[in-house]
């Protein structure tokens, strides 16, 4: 009985590709060697490329001798066998067509095929005006169209005789012993003509004039390079000689902690399957986009097979751009472990998949397959790809892809050009947006949870090294095979010891569940290293569909700029200065663009015991090792939790980044700019367990006691937080402004999530729980206004004002809706009051809304009454909303009442959740730390009676300003300890401002300086240039009351920061300690 994979290790043995019917394996003495079976017929058909072959009905042939034939049938018992001889075979074809009860032997387990054997699939592309089987049944009536004149060649399950277009008993099997080490790691040792490769693993069968591809080490794939190997008699067991030098640096060594050693791929195999292809481009689509012929050969694995073993084999010029034509396919299988019947599960192994022009290995409709040892270099589309969803209990083990350029077949493979020019199929008036809409070309691309990646390698693909979509719902051929939502609720598989690097955009990205240079090194832990963005991880794809996941990072490495700087070349534009040593470097993209660890966006995600090494902030560019997506118009979970967090050689005011204005970030004023947030659960990151940071402008999220942190453009603050999703339709196109009662003067204008031309519009503020908010419009209101209540727990609330025109009148319900299901169930209909006050007794029985005609606010209680599981965005029993259906008056003006609201409804701020108290600076493991300053100029009054006080707090100690003029207390920049404290009144302001000149002078330069005044400030007069010389803004114009966080030194600090005001002036702000100068670009 043939085995079912080949376990020695020597290069000459070879695949057996076998087709078994119904009975059992040959038992005969000759089946070790398929060749020396006796009754076998020699057969040397010739040359003819009209030849037509078929070999059925019980004939037995071997092929002695190259050949060339049009094609080659084998069915109703028909056998070829390759002869095992020492000279090279050649057999040219079209195609290989395997019938039922067919059978094609090339060796066996026992008797390896030691020859050299290449089957080259010729054939040029052609437009069809007919496409049939051979039973003549029209190709749209088959489950698959297995010959389309001479458009398909490949090794293809013939459907003759078949229900439902399935081939049933037949078995395949590729046995080679030649071994691939996708995963070699490398030193180069550079001779005059050859170099030395010294390998991780010893290269078993590895010998001269194989080839090998050496993967790239620095931020571009393209500096993969080839290499042919060459005797080396004084080699050691783990080197190889290679012909020539290599043009690129290839790391071959751990560098900061991460293993950066090159992989390396062996091209060569002793059977080789490829496509025969024409010298240029010519006559179908694709050739828009590429100037190189990509009709190649392709190998389909069909349902019903008996049994499939592909092992140590060399596929060149495989795949089309063309769907389901794959170098390796494994289509519409079902089970193909034991949970199928098959013993020993199905397996793809020791595999070598170069320059072909369709994806490496395609797994579709199919579970349980081994895919194991597999090079995938050079392809068009995703490498290895599970295409429908429901693909589930597949391994990827030691896999190695590396050049994965784009391609044309899915929105996903494309890149921008071919977005914006393919769009058959899309809705009238579509207009492609590329980065939304296509540009995620990867090296893995898992559409399933529960699939495992062990030990693999993504080592260069135009976009992404790992990318996780889960879909919603099955598609293609696979629609109904499982529930909607079914994928959102499926563990993750095995992702161990994983690495991804040299991919443009993300090295992994995990969506709707929702790196070592360049894009994600992924071990056990994760290491992240070199990386512009290593890791982005998201929630779900399109709400209400997702219903809210939880991701975690864990126990992981990320290093921003590491010791791997890559290699200056003619060529390369983006080459400068990075790092806290400023030593030129290879860059990611632009030479200011922005350096990001860890992006958070979307969630709920969970980050837990990571360290990050190396983020380095320039004057120039921003760098941090915690930052968000940029131009995001999406959400931002407030239940994102960060914990256990390390930094090394990370300076504080790197840590974190919230965007500004600027190269890269644009303006800010997409959605997701505007309401970012994250909980620091253990204050790791920002020295105050439990704090959220939130951005420093957003007011729906500050109160009172908030920080700020000017070198992250944040704030920290306390409070208990969620969101709204306020859904609009009729009309859809507007923007909508959110007022927070506590903070009328800073509204929130939001353009919503999902772009002008939808039919509804969604906008998704981030609120603080137990406040008060109005919200306006830029246009008439909408007719329909639909409030979902996101993160919300049972019994969380906030009242809500909605601006109409006068003459509106109102239906307004709750419901509760099922995400998986979509259905929606009534809970209630809110009654109206005309008492404002009633609507806070609104309860689920009985709701209430308050008309107020003459500001224009319709006002009620949004209040969860259902339980909600930790990480979901909506309740156990759906998602709990309320709509608002109105009849507005034709040709009302735009629906904003702020100047109709306040201050009629303003409140006076208030803080629900005490801030937390910062960690002592004994406790940090940290050469750096915060100071805390607080410092306030402000008046009081008592009737008639007028108050002056001023105060400065440094880390908790609070000091009095005694006297009217300005006070100035000195800290120490580089310790943070209070130096001294000087009052200068108002009489030497005006009279002796020398001697506040002197003063300043004579500190020590690195000194930070805070200045309040008391009583009515002299607000001209040559003193004021001291606040010039301590870092403030020239053209500010004093007030009575000044607050003034300065410094004195040769640099201005981001800190730097002065308030003035007639009533109150006031800085909350945390400094880091010591000061240091950021360096310049």
């Amino acid at each position: 009985m043939p085995a079912d994979h080949a376990s020695s290790s020597r290069r000459k043995q070879s695949p057996t590709i076998r087709t078994v019917p119904g009975h059992s394996a040959i038992s005969c003495p000759w089946s070790l060697c398929p060749d020396k079976e006796p009754g076998l017929q020699p057969w040397m058909p010739g040359h003819s490329e009209d030849h037509r072959v078929t070999i059925g009905y019980g004939r037995k042939v071997l092929l002695t001798a190259s050949a060339t034939v049009h094609s080659i049938e084998i069915l109703n018992g028909g056998k070829l066998v390759i002869a095992d001889t020492n000279r090279p075979i050649l057999l040219r074809t079209k195609h290989i067509l395997i019938g039922n009860k067919g059978e094609l032997h090339i060796g066996s387990p026992d008797c390896p095929y030691k020859g050299n054997l290449t089957i080259s699939l010729f054939g040029r592309y052609s437009c069809m005006k007919h496409a049939e089987t051979h039973d003549g049944i029209p190709s749209n009536q088959t489950g698959d169209v297995i010959y389309k004149n001479d458009k398909d060649y490949g090794f293809v399950c013939l459907n003759k005789d078949q229900a439902h277009g399935l081939c049933h008993n037949y078995r395949v099997r590729f046995l080679c012993g030649k071994l691939v080490h996708p995963q070699a790691s490398i030193s180069i040792d550079m001779l005059s003509n050859s170099s030395i490769l010294e390998l991780a693993d010893q290269p078993q069968g590895w010998v001269s004039g194989d080839r090998v591809v050496v993967a790239s080490t620095d931020y571009s794939m393209h500096q993969a390079e080839e290499f042919t190997l060459l005797p080396c008699p004084t080699c050691t067991s783990n080197q190889v000689r290679v012909q020539g030098k290599a043009q690129f640096i290839h790391m071959g060594e751990e560098v900061d902690g991460v293993d950066m050693r090159a992989e390396v791929g062996l091209l060569s195999r002793n059977i080789l399957l490829r496509g025969v292809m024409e010298p240029g481009c010519y006559g179908n689509e694709a050739c828009k986009f590429f100037n190189f012929d990509t009709f190649g050969g392709h190998l389909k694995v069909e349902r019903g097979f008996r049994a499939v073993h592909i092992s140590g084999v060399e596929l060149q010029h495989m795949g089309q751009q063309t769907m389901g034509h794959y170098p390796v396919h494994f289509h519409m299988n079902g089970d193909v472990n034991e949970r199928g019947g098959y013993n020993p599960p199905t397996s793809v192994s020791d595999l070598s998949i170069h320059h072909s022009f369709s994806r490496c290995v395609t797994i579709h409709g199919s579970n349980g397959l081994l895919v194991k040892d597999v090079v995938g270099y050079d392809t068009l589309g995703h490498c290895f790809f599970t295409e429908d969803g429901p693909e589930e209990r597949n391994t990827f083990d030691h896999c190695l892809g590396l050049m994965v350029r784009a391609g044309t077949l899915l929105p996903s493979d494309r890149d921008s050009k071919m977005c914006r020019d393919i769009t058959e199929g899309a809705y009238p008036g579509y207009v492609a947006n590329p980065r939304q809409d296509c540009s995620a070309t990867s090296t893995f691309w898992i559409a399933n949870p529960n699939n495992n990646l062990i030990n693999c390698a993504a080592a260069g693909s135009e976009e992404t090294g790992f990318w996780f979509i889960f879909h919603h719902v099955p598609t293609g051929p696979s629609e109904g095979l499982y529930s909607p939502g079914h994928t959102e609720h499926t563990p993750m598989g095995q992702f161990t010891n994983n690495r991804a690097h040299s991919n443009y955009r993300y090295r992994c990205c995990f969506y709707n569940f929702q790196s070592y240079y360049h894009y994600t090194y992924c071990y056990c832990c994760w290491h992240l290293q070199n990386l512009t963005l290593p890791i982005c991880v998201c929630s779900g794809g399109t709400f209400p569909d997702d219903d809210g996941s939880r991701q975690q990072v864990k126990n992981s490495l990320f290093v921003g700029e590491s010791d791997n700087r890559g290699m200056a070349l003619p060529d390369n534009r983006i080459w400068g200065p990075g790092g806290s040593d400023l030593i030129s470097r290879t860059l990611p993209r632009g030479i200011d663009f922005p350096i990001r660890g860890m992006q958070i966006y979307d969630g709920p995600i969970n980050m837990q015991n990571c360290t990050f090494r190396k983020y380095t902030a320039l004057d120039g560019r921003h760098t941090s090792a915690f930052g968000f997506r940029l131009n995001n118009s999406w959400q931002s979970c407030p239940n994102n939790n960060v914990t256990d967090i390390t930094f090394d050689h990370v300076p504080i005011t790197s840590r974190v980044f919230f965007g500004e204005p600027g190269p890269w970030f644009n303006k800010m004023q997409m959605d997701g700019d505007k309401t970012t947030i994250f909980h620091d659960i253990d204050g790791s990151i920002s020295e105050y367990p439990g704090a959220f940071l939130v951005k420093e402008d957003n007011w729906l999220l500050r109160h009172p006691d908030c920080i700020d942190v000017p070198d992250w453009r944040a704030a920290i603050c306390s409070g208990r937080y969620a969101q709204i999703y306020v859904q609009t339709r009729n009309p859809a196109n507007l923007n909508m402004h959110i007022v927070r009662d506590e903070y009328p003067d800073h509204p929130l204008t939001l353009e919503g999530a999902l772009g002008k031309r939808k039919h509804y519009q969604q906008f998704q503020p981030v609120i603080t729980l137990a406040k008060g908010y109005t919200i306006h419009w830029d246009q008439a209101a909408p007719a329909e206004v639909t409030i979902w209540l996101i993160n919300f727990n049972k019994n969380d609330l906030i009242t809500v004002g909605l601006c109409y025109p006068q003459g509106t009148t109102f239906t307004v319900i709750s419901d509760i809706h099922n995400r998986l299901t979509k259905q929606t169930r009534k809970t209630g209909v809110f009654m109206r009051t005309a008492q404002r006050e009633k609507i806070k007794q609104s309860h689920l029985a009985k709701r209430y809304y308050y008309w107020e005609e003459d500001t224009g606010l319709l006002f009620l209680k949004v209040m969860a009454n259902n339980d909600k599981e930790q990480y979901a965005f909506c309740s156990v029993k759906g998602c709990e909303r309320v709509k608002i259906t109105a009849i507005i008056p034709k040709g009302s003006p735009p629906s904003n009442c702020m100047a109709q609201a306040y201050p009629r409804h303003a409140e006076l701020p208030v803080v629900d959740v005490p801030m937390p108290r910062k960690i002592p600076n004994a406790r940090l493991h940290s050469p750096e730390h915060f100071l805390e300053v607080k410092l306030e100029s402000y008046n009081t009054r008592f009737f008639h009676i007028k108050e002056d006080f001023a105060f400065t707090e440094v880390n908790g100690r609070k000091l009095y300003q005694p006297e009217d003029g300005v006070q100035l207390t000195v800290v120490d920049g580089h310790d943070g300890k209070v130096v001294e404290s000087k009052g200068f009144r108002n009489s030497i302001l005006q009279g002796i401002p020398a001697q506040l000149h002197n003063y300043v002078n004579g500190l020590r330069d690195g000194s930070i300086v805070i200045i309040t005044s008391k009583g009515r400030l002299v607000t001209r007069g040559s003193w004021t240039k001291v606040l010039e010389r301590l870092g403030a803004d020239k053209s500010i114009k004093l007030k009575d009351k000044l607050a003034f966080v300065g410094f004195k030194g040769s640099f201005r600090p981001d800190w730097v920061h002065l308030e003035v005001d007639s009533d109150r002036a006031k800085i909350h702000q945390v400094l880091p300690v010591p000061v240091v100068l950021k360096m310049k670009l």
